[in-house]
Protein backbone atom coordinates (compact mmCIF):
# COMPACT_ATOMS: atom_id res chain seq x y z
CA UNK A 1 0.00 0.00 0.00
CA UNK A 2 2.78 2.05 0.77
CA UNK A 3 4.27 2.30 -3.43
CA UNK A 4 0.53 3.20 -4.32
CA UNK A 5 -0.23 5.61 -1.51
CA UNK A 6 2.99 7.26 -2.94
CA UNK A 7 1.60 6.90 -6.53
CA UNK A 8 -1.88 8.09 -6.05
CA UNK A 9 -0.06 11.09 -3.71
CA UNK A 10 1.93 12.78 -6.97
CA UNK A 11 -0.81 11.83 -9.34
CA UNK A 12 -3.21 13.85 -7.46
CA UNK A 13 -1.50 17.04 -7.59
CA UNK A 14 -0.23 16.41 -11.32
CA UNK A 15 -3.57 16.41 -12.37
CA UNK A 16 -4.31 19.17 -9.86
CA UNK A 17 -1.78 21.53 -11.18
CA UNK A 18 -3.60 20.91 -14.59
CA UNK A 19 -7.10 21.83 -13.22
CA UNK A 20 -8.21 18.11 -13.01
CA UNK A 21 -9.51 17.19 -9.63
CA UNK A 22 -8.80 14.01 -8.28
CA UNK A 23 -10.35 12.15 -5.34
CA UNK A 24 -8.45 9.28 -3.82
CA UNK A 25 -9.87 6.81 -2.22
CA UNK A 26 -8.06 3.79 -0.25
CA UNK A 27 -9.32 0.64 0.49
CA UNK A 28 -7.60 -2.72 1.94
CA UNK A 29 -8.34 -5.73 0.05
CA UNK A 30 -9.56 -8.86 2.43
CA UNK A 31 -7.16 -10.89 3.25
CA UNK A 32 -7.98 -14.46 2.18
CA UNK A 33 -5.73 -17.74 3.46
CA UNK A 34 -5.81 -21.46 2.77
CA UNK A 35 -7.97 -23.14 -0.01
CA UNK A 36 -10.24 -19.64 -0.62
CA UNK A 37 -6.50 -18.02 -1.37
CA UNK A 38 -5.73 -20.84 -3.90
CA UNK A 39 -9.34 -20.82 -5.40
CA UNK A 40 -9.18 -16.87 -5.79
CA UNK A 41 -5.65 -17.06 -7.60
CA UNK A 42 -5.97 -20.07 -9.55
CA UNK A 43 -9.31 -18.21 -10.92
CA UNK A 44 -7.83 -15.03 -11.50
CA UNK A 45 -6.63 -15.92 -14.06
CA UNK A 46 -9.58 -16.58 -16.20
CA UNK A 47 -10.79 -12.84 -15.15
CA UNK A 48 -9.60 -11.15 -18.89
CA UNK A 49 -11.63 -13.71 -20.47
CA UNK A 50 -15.04 -13.39 -19.00
CA UNK A 51 -15.41 -9.86 -19.20
CA UNK A 52 -17.49 -8.43 -16.53
CA UNK A 53 -19.48 -11.27 -15.98
CA UNK A 54 -16.71 -13.45 -14.33
CA UNK A 55 -15.38 -10.33 -12.21
CA UNK A 56 -18.56 -9.85 -11.00
CA UNK A 57 -18.89 -13.66 -9.88
CA UNK A 58 -15.67 -13.33 -8.42
CA UNK A 59 -16.02 -10.45 -6.52
CA UNK A 60 -19.25 -12.05 -5.35
CA UNK A 61 -17.02 -15.07 -3.71
CA UNK A 62 -13.77 -13.44 -2.79
CA UNK A 63 -14.64 -9.60 -3.01
CA UNK A 64 -15.88 -8.53 0.20
CA UNK A 65 -17.53 -5.00 0.24
CA UNK A 66 -15.10 -3.90 -2.26
CA UNK A 67 -18.12 -3.67 -5.08
CA UNK A 68 -20.63 -2.07 -2.75
CA UNK A 69 -17.96 0.42 -1.87
CA UNK A 70 -17.16 1.42 -5.27
CA UNK A 71 -21.05 1.35 -6.27
CA UNK A 72 -21.81 3.26 -2.99
CA UNK A 73 -18.80 5.93 -3.62
CA UNK A 74 -20.25 6.67 -7.05
CA UNK A 75 -17.11 5.75 -8.87
CA UNK A 76 -16.37 4.08 -12.27
CA UNK A 77 -16.61 4.79 -15.58
CA UNK A 78 -14.83 7.27 -17.75
CA UNK A 79 -11.86 8.99 -15.40
CA UNK A 80 -12.18 6.10 -12.64
CA UNK A 81 -8.18 4.32 -11.94
CA UNK A 82 -7.56 1.74 -10.16
CA UNK A 83 -4.14 1.20 -8.55
CA UNK A 84 -2.48 -1.62 -6.71
CA UNK A 85 1.01 -2.74 -5.34
CA UNK A 86 2.05 -6.35 -5.50
CA UNK A 87 0.33 -9.85 -6.07
CA UNK A 88 -2.33 -10.28 -3.45
CA UNK A 89 -4.03 -6.84 -4.57
CA UNK A 90 -4.13 -7.34 -8.10
CA UNK A 91 -6.84 -9.50 -9.04
CA UNK A 92 -8.90 -7.15 -7.13
CA UNK A 93 -7.98 -4.60 -8.79
CA UNK A 94 -8.14 -6.46 -12.03
CA UNK A 95 -11.83 -7.76 -11.25
CA UNK A 96 -12.93 -3.94 -9.95
CA UNK A 97 -11.54 -2.65 -13.33
CA UNK A 98 -13.14 -4.55 -15.46
CA UNK A 99 -17.01 -4.48 -13.60
CA UNK A 100 -16.56 -1.03 -13.53
CA UNK A 101 -14.75 -0.22 -16.80
CA UNK A 102 -11.87 1.31 -14.93
CA UNK A 103 -8.42 1.71 -15.83
CA UNK A 104 -6.10 -1.08 -14.15
CA UNK A 105 -2.69 0.19 -13.12
CA UNK A 106 -0.35 -2.62 -11.26
CA UNK A 107 3.00 -1.48 -9.44
CA UNK A 108 5.12 -3.98 -9.34
CA UNK A 109 4.33 -7.67 -11.52
CA UNK A 110 2.16 -9.71 -9.92
CA UNK A 111 3.18 -13.44 -9.76
CA UNK A 112 0.55 -15.43 -10.95
CA UNK A 113 -1.51 -12.56 -13.20
CA UNK A 114 1.85 -11.03 -14.53
CA UNK A 115 1.60 -7.69 -16.81
CA UNK A 116 -0.73 -8.75 -19.45
CA UNK A 117 -4.02 -7.95 -18.01
CA UNK A 118 -3.50 -4.72 -17.10
CA UNK A 119 -3.72 -1.13 -19.01
CA UNK A 120 -0.59 0.15 -17.55
CA UNK A 121 2.07 -0.84 -15.00
CA UNK A 122 5.01 0.27 -13.18
CA UNK A 123 7.59 -2.12 -12.27
CA UNK A 124 10.90 -1.62 -10.68
CA UNK A 125 14.01 -2.19 -13.01
CA UNK A 126 15.68 -4.83 -11.10
CA UNK A 127 12.55 -7.19 -12.14
CA UNK A 128 13.51 -6.67 -15.50
CA UNK A 129 10.07 -5.11 -16.71
CA UNK A 130 9.58 -5.39 -20.30
CA UNK A 131 10.12 -2.36 -22.95
CA UNK A 132 6.43 -1.81 -23.75
CA UNK A 133 4.46 1.92 -24.29
CA UNK A 134 1.99 1.05 -21.27
CA UNK A 135 5.17 -0.19 -19.01
CA UNK A 136 7.45 2.12 -16.78
CA UNK A 137 10.42 1.29 -15.34
CA UNK A 138 11.79 2.80 -11.91
CA UNK A 139 14.64 2.68 -10.24
CA UNK A 140 14.35 1.04 -7.09
CA UNK A 141 10.40 1.34 -5.44
CA UNK A 142 7.83 3.82 -5.07
CA UNK A 143 6.75 5.08 -2.06
CA UNK A 144 4.69 8.03 0.06
CA UNK A 145 7.50 9.82 1.26
CA UNK A 146 7.18 13.64 0.82
CA UNK A 147 9.93 15.43 1.29
CA UNK A 148 7.90 18.58 1.91
CA UNK A 149 6.64 17.14 5.22
CA UNK A 150 9.90 14.75 6.44
CA UNK A 151 10.37 18.15 8.68
CA UNK A 152 7.34 18.44 10.62
CA UNK A 153 7.60 14.72 11.53
CA UNK A 154 11.10 14.56 12.58
CA UNK A 155 9.83 17.79 14.75
CA UNK A 156 7.25 15.47 16.02
CA UNK A 157 10.33 12.36 16.80
CA UNK A 158 12.35 14.99 18.68
CA UNK A 159 9.44 15.79 20.68
CA UNK A 160 9.31 12.22 21.80
CA UNK A 161 12.98 11.04 21.75
CA UNK A 162 14.91 14.48 21.99
CA UNK A 163 18.68 14.59 20.55
CA UNK A 164 21.58 16.24 22.06
CA UNK A 165 23.66 16.22 19.33
CA UNK A 166 23.91 17.85 16.30
CA UNK A 167 24.54 14.62 14.62
CA UNK A 168 22.09 12.47 13.97
CA UNK A 169 22.23 8.82 12.40
CA UNK A 170 19.29 7.43 12.08
CA UNK A 171 20.01 2.68 11.76
CA UNK A 172 17.02 0.78 9.99
CA UNK A 173 17.33 -2.89 10.08
CA UNK A 174 15.59 -5.16 8.38
CA UNK A 175 15.04 -9.05 8.76
CA UNK A 176 14.96 -12.27 6.69
CA UNK A 177 13.83 -13.81 3.86
CA UNK A 178 14.71 -16.72 1.38
CA UNK A 179 17.71 -14.39 0.16
CA UNK A 180 19.23 -12.41 3.47
CA UNK A 181 19.38 -13.26 6.95
CA UNK A 182 19.56 -10.59 10.09
CA UNK A 183 21.40 -13.04 12.84
CA UNK A 184 22.36 -11.82 15.85
CA UNK A 185 25.68 -12.68 14.97
CA UNK A 186 25.29 -10.20 12.56
CA UNK A 187 23.91 -7.30 15.08
CA UNK A 188 26.52 -7.96 17.30
CA UNK A 189 29.55 -7.78 14.72
CA UNK A 190 27.92 -4.60 12.57
CA UNK A 191 26.00 -2.76 14.66
CA UNK A 192 28.16 -2.91 17.54
CA UNK A 193 30.78 -0.90 15.40
CA UNK A 194 28.17 0.88 14.42
CA UNK A 195 27.65 2.24 18.33
CA UNK A 196 30.88 2.41 19.44
CA UNK A 197 31.45 5.22 15.95
CA UNK A 198 28.15 6.56 16.92
CA UNK A 199 30.02 6.76 20.96
CA UNK A 200 33.42 7.91 19.60
CA UNK A 201 32.22 10.66 17.45
CA UNK A 202 29.09 12.47 19.95
CA UNK A 203 26.76 11.37 17.43
CA UNK A 204 22.67 10.11 18.52
CA UNK A 205 21.58 7.16 17.54
CA UNK A 206 17.75 6.68 16.51
CA UNK A 207 17.37 2.78 15.53
CA UNK A 208 14.23 0.82 14.48
CA UNK A 209 13.43 -2.86 12.76
CA UNK A 210 11.21 -4.07 10.61
CA UNK A 211 8.44 -7.06 10.53
CA UNK A 212 10.50 -9.44 9.01
CA UNK A 213 13.08 -9.00 12.20
CA UNK A 214 13.49 -11.73 13.66
CA UNK A 215 12.67 -12.16 17.55
CA UNK A 216 16.49 -13.17 18.21
CA UNK A 217 17.98 -10.49 16.13
CA UNK A 218 15.61 -7.43 18.12
CA UNK A 219 16.36 -8.84 21.10
CA UNK A 220 20.56 -9.03 20.39
CA UNK A 221 19.68 -5.26 19.39
CA UNK A 222 18.25 -4.75 22.87
CA UNK A 223 20.81 -6.16 24.74
CA UNK A 224 23.57 -4.42 22.40
CA UNK A 225 21.88 -0.88 22.72
CA UNK A 226 20.44 -0.32 26.51
CA UNK A 227 23.44 0.31 27.91
CA UNK A 228 24.79 3.12 25.67
CA UNK A 229 24.40 6.38 26.17
CA UNK A 230 24.71 7.10 22.31
CA UNK A 231 21.02 5.53 21.56
CA UNK A 232 18.17 7.97 21.52
CA UNK A 233 15.24 5.59 20.40
CA UNK A 234 15.19 2.08 19.98
CA UNK A 235 12.06 1.15 18.82
CA UNK A 236 11.42 -2.68 17.17
CA UNK A 237 8.79 -3.40 14.69
CA UNK A 238 7.38 -5.67 17.27
CA UNK A 239 6.44 -3.25 19.52
CA UNK A 240 5.37 -0.20 17.84
CA UNK A 241 2.23 0.48 16.71
CA UNK A 242 3.22 3.71 14.76
CA UNK A 243 5.98 3.68 11.87
CA UNK A 244 9.01 5.96 13.26
CA UNK A 245 10.80 6.19 9.83
CA UNK A 246 9.14 9.22 8.00
CA UNK A 247 10.46 10.80 11.63
CA UNK A 248 14.08 9.31 11.29
CA UNK A 249 14.80 10.75 7.81
CA UNK A 250 13.58 14.33 8.77
CA UNK A 251 15.30 14.42 12.07
CA UNK A 252 18.92 12.54 11.19
CA UNK A 253 21.63 13.41 9.63
CA UNK A 254 22.54 10.18 8.51
CA UNK A 255 21.19 7.24 7.30
CA UNK A 256 22.14 3.24 7.54
CA UNK A 257 19.99 0.34 6.64
CA UNK A 258 20.46 -3.13 5.41
CA UNK A 259 20.67 -4.61 2.30
CA UNK A 260 17.75 -6.79 2.91
CA UNK A 261 15.47 -3.94 2.45
CA UNK A 262 14.57 -2.35 -1.22
CA UNK A 263 11.28 -0.37 0.10
CA UNK A 264 13.27 1.28 3.51
CA UNK A 265 16.53 1.91 0.87
CA UNK A 266 14.11 4.21 -1.52
CA UNK A 267 12.42 5.68 1.34
CA UNK A 268 15.86 6.80 2.71
CA UNK A 269 16.99 8.44 -1.04
CA UNK A 270 13.62 9.75 -1.72
CA UNK A 271 14.05 11.72 1.93
CA UNK A 272 17.46 13.21 0.40
CA UNK A 273 19.90 11.26 2.22
CA UNK A 274 23.24 9.52 0.70
CA UNK A 275 22.68 5.87 2.41
CA UNK A 276 24.69 3.82 3.66
CA UNK A 277 24.27 0.38 2.96
CA UNK A 278 24.93 -2.08 5.40
CA UNK A 279 25.70 -5.64 3.55
CA UNK A 280 23.97 -8.48 6.05
CA UNK A 281 24.32 -12.65 6.00
CA UNK A 282 23.63 -14.30 2.55
CA UNK A 283 21.36 -17.40 2.98
CA UNK A 284 23.37 -20.01 1.50
CA UNK A 285 22.54 -23.15 -0.34
CA UNK A 286 22.28 -24.21 -4.59
CA UNK A 287 19.94 -21.21 -4.80
CA UNK A 288 22.45 -18.50 -3.34
CA UNK A 289 25.03 -20.23 -5.92
CA UNK A 290 23.27 -20.14 -8.91
CA UNK A 291 22.65 -16.70 -8.05
CA UNK A 292 26.07 -15.42 -7.54
CA UNK A 293 27.45 -17.60 -10.51
CA UNK A 294 24.76 -15.82 -12.97
CA UNK A 295 26.00 -12.61 -11.72
CA UNK A 296 29.43 -13.40 -12.21
CA UNK A 297 28.35 -14.71 -16.17
CA UNK A 298 26.07 -11.32 -16.61
CA UNK A 299 28.99 -9.04 -15.40
CA UNK A 300 31.20 -10.89 -17.89
CA UNK A 301 28.54 -10.49 -20.62
CA UNK A 302 27.77 -14.32 -20.70
CA UNK A 303 24.26 -13.98 -20.11
CA UNK A 304 21.27 -11.11 -19.93
CA UNK A 305 20.27 -9.48 -16.94
CA UNK A 306 16.86 -10.63 -17.02
CA UNK A 307 17.89 -14.47 -16.03
CA UNK A 308 19.38 -12.84 -12.48
CA UNK A 309 17.22 -13.47 -9.18
CA UNK A 310 18.06 -12.95 -5.76
CA UNK A 311 20.35 -11.09 -4.78
CA UNK A 312 22.01 -10.22 -7.64
CA UNK A 313 19.01 -8.35 -8.97
CA UNK A 314 19.25 -5.90 -5.94
CA UNK A 315 22.71 -5.43 -6.21
CA UNK A 316 21.92 -3.82 -9.83
CA UNK A 317 19.65 -1.54 -7.99
CA UNK A 318 22.18 -0.81 -5.44
CA UNK A 319 25.53 0.18 -7.74
CA UNK A 320 22.99 2.30 -9.76
CA UNK A 321 22.51 4.39 -6.82
CA UNK A 322 26.05 4.34 -5.98
CA UNK A 323 26.65 5.63 -9.37
CA UNK A 324 24.19 8.31 -8.86
CA UNK A 325 25.84 9.15 -5.62
CA UNK A 326 22.84 8.40 -3.65
CA UNK A 327 24.74 4.93 -1.72
CA UNK A 328 27.72 4.04 -0.07
CA UNK A 329 28.78 0.73 1.34
CA UNK A 330 29.38 0.31 4.97
CA UNK A 331 32.58 -1.77 4.95
CA UNK A 332 33.69 1.02 2.90
CA UNK A 333 33.08 3.86 5.18
CA UNK A 334 33.40 2.46 8.95
CA UNK A 335 36.96 1.61 7.56
CA UNK A 336 37.25 5.49 6.58
CA UNK A 337 35.84 6.02 10.06
CA UNK A 338 38.29 5.08 12.46
CA UNK A 339 37.48 6.30 16.11
CA UNK A 340 40.62 8.00 16.82
CA UNK A 341 43.91 9.33 14.61
CA UNK A 342 47.30 8.67 15.03
CA UNK A 343 47.60 11.10 17.85
CA UNK A 344 44.64 9.65 19.80
CA UNK A 345 42.19 12.41 18.84
CA UNK A 346 38.28 11.31 17.60
CA UNK A 347 38.39 11.90 14.29
CA UNK A 348 35.01 13.34 13.51
CA UNK A 349 34.09 12.80 10.10
CA UNK A 350 31.65 15.27 8.24
CA UNK A 351 28.15 13.79 7.98
CA UNK A 352 27.15 13.55 3.76
CA UNK A 353 25.31 16.49 2.26
CA UNK A 354 21.95 15.19 1.23
CA UNK A 355 21.48 13.97 -1.75
CA UNK A 356 20.11 15.11 -5.50
CA UNK A 357 16.23 15.23 -6.04
CA UNK A 358 15.29 11.55 -6.52
CA UNK A 359 11.30 10.47 -6.54
CA UNK A 360 10.49 7.32 -8.48
CA UNK A 361 6.82 7.92 -6.53
CA UNK A 362 6.62 11.57 -8.11
CA UNK A 363 8.08 10.09 -11.81
CA UNK A 364 6.12 7.40 -12.32
CA UNK A 365 2.76 9.02 -11.65
CA UNK A 366 3.62 11.88 -13.94
CA UNK A 367 4.32 9.39 -16.48
CA UNK A 368 0.70 7.90 -15.59
CA UNK A 369 -0.65 11.68 -16.10
CA UNK A 370 0.40 12.55 -19.10
CA UNK A 371 -0.89 8.91 -20.65
CA UNK A 372 -3.97 9.28 -19.29
CA UNK A 373 -4.53 12.72 -19.55
CA UNK A 374 -4.39 12.04 -23.70
CA UNK A 375 -6.52 8.84 -23.50
CA UNK A 376 -9.41 10.84 -21.13
CA UNK A 377 -8.81 13.73 -23.82
CA UNK A 378 -8.46 16.37 -20.70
Amino acid sequence: MNQSRGVALWFRRALGERGVPVEVHEREVPRLSGFSSARARASSLFLKSGGRRKARDWLASFGGDLPGFVEGGSLGGEGFLILSAGSRCAPYNLALGLLFGAVSVTIMTPSVLGLDPFDYAIVPEHDNPPRRSNVFSTLGAPNSVDPGELEARGAALAELFPPVSERRWALLVGGDDRNYRVSPRWVRREVGVLLRRAEAFGADLYVTTSRRTSREAEDALERLLCGSGAVRMYLPASRCSENPVPGMLGLCTRVFCTEDSVSMVSEAVTAGHRVVLMRVDRVGGMRSGLSRFLMSAHEGGVVPRGVLFGPARFDQLFGALRRQGLLEEWGLLKREMPMVDGLGRVVVPEDPRRGASFNEARRSALWLAEKLLEKWGF
